[in-house]
């Protein structure tokens, strides 16, 4: 497994809108754990699953409560199952809607709902700044860039997250000229910002993103 250094700065993430919990970006990063873990106690809901926090260092500051609660409410994804979790990024916009549009039309298709405009979501930029990133762009490993099964994908996360590794990084499934990440250590992410919001409209089968709302510098 070939490691590198990855500095990206921004990755692109695109989540549902919610706001930024206050009570998690006033504080120092010394203090981050047992302020994580009051929230935690006084209101579990609005924290999410504190065994899917990455051990070590937490991210402070503007934007660390997005950070935090992107692992506390992870679900399984290419690279990690639900024994722990992953912040998925992209190395652009347009990568990153191809990949969030996939798994969006999926259920839709499948459920055959009516053509409708979905809840805005939010794209956040945030800087990756690590050293020990598994660079898995090579086709060495075509295995874990299955479309549909994650199972060999998964297995291979594992053992990079068993090994301490930063994260993974590799070519989108979704966009072939584009790159994602998947991030295990918190600590290499910073300074996570709203950059604009996007309107997906279903209608056919298909997702059509537009309506583009700058809410904050990028």
């Amino acid at each position: 497994m070939p490691v590198v250094p990855l500095r990206w700065a921004p990755a692109v993430r695109i989540v549902p809108r919610f706001p930024p919990l206050e009570q998690l970006e006033q504080f120092e990063p010394e203090l981050q754990a047992a302020v994580v873990a009051e929230v935690a106690s006084v209101n579990p809901d609005i924290i999410g699953d504190l065994r899917l926090l990455p051990s070590g260092r937490l991210p402070a500051g503007r934007g660390a409560s997005r950070i935090i609660t992107s692992y506390t409410f992870g679900l399984p994804g290419r690279f990690n199952d639900e024994t722990f979790a992953a912040f998925y990024g992209a190395e652009s916009l347009a990568t990153a809607i191809a990949e969030t549009v996939h798994h969006v039309v999926a259920p839709l298709k499948a459920s055959n709902a009516p053509d409708q405009t979905l809840p805005r979501r939010s794209v956040l930029h945030v800087n990756v700044d690590a050293d020990h990133v598994v660079d898995a762009r090579s086709v060495a490993y075509p295995e874990i860039y299955d479309r549909t099964n994650y199972f060999e994908s998964q297995r291979f996360g594992a053992i990079v997250h068993q090994r301490a590794q930063d994260g993974i990084v590799y070519q989108s499934v979704r966009r072939p000229a584009g790159q994602c990440v998947a991030v295990y250590s918190a600590s290499v992410l910073s300074d996570c910002r709203e950059d604009r919001q996007l309107i997906y409209r279903y209608a056919a089968g298909q997702i059509e993103v537009s309506e583009l709302h700058y809410t904050d510098d990028p």
